[in-house]
């Protein structure tokens, strides 16, 4: 399935697909982060998180999107809550639920470059839960790919943070 989804995301070799690729390799030696730094992020965040917040701004969330979907026939506007209630859901570790609320970014808006980075972001937070190489690798192609996307649509994404750090995270997932 992940397969299927790394071909979703392609693009032409015009896209700045080598920009990526020398950006990881870059960020790969400069930023050595680890599965472990993580692990901690994440423990970090469950430790200071209210779970039972959380599930109230999800469902929260999902009323808005309701809201804004029904006044809207294409749902547009509703990407933004999308992306809300994805990384709401990627905090608390709810990935699958995560996976789909930033497909759904994408749907609604193709064109809006943050939705490929949130894709990107989950898919590699998912695949350090599967002990399939396989899956791993897929992933890696899926968040590489949506990456790669992201940086056709906005060229300036490549001095953003999040971004070099997906690209650190791939790098060192690679070197691994």
């Amino acid at each position: 399935m992940m397969e299927d989804d790394a071909r979703t995301y392609e693009t032409d070799d015009s896209d700045g697909s080598d920009t990526v690729t020398a950006l990881i390799e870059r960020t790969t030696e400069t930023e050595k982060i680890t599965r472990d730094y993580y692990a901690t992020e994440d423990s970090a965040r469950e430790r200071t998180g209210d779970a039972n917040a959380s599930d109230a701004m999800i469902e929260a969330l999902e009323g808005k999107i309701k809201a804004c979907e029904g006044a809207s026939a294409s749902g547009k506007g509703a990407q933004a809550l999308y992306a809300k209630k994805a990384a709401a859901e990627t905090a608390m570790g709810k990935l699958s639920d995560a996976l789909t609320s930033s497909k759904r970014v994408i749907e609604i808006a193709p064109l809006w470059f943050r939705g490929y980075v949130l894709l990107s972001e989950v898919t590699l937070r998912q695949c350090c839960d599967s002990s399939s190489v396989n899956d791993v690798d897929a992933a890696k192609e899926i968040a590489k790919a949506a990456l790669e996307r992201a940086l056709f649509l906005e060229p300036n994404v490549s001095k953003d943070s999040k971004f070099l750090s997906l690209c650190a995270k791939i790098g060192a997932m690679s070197a691994s």
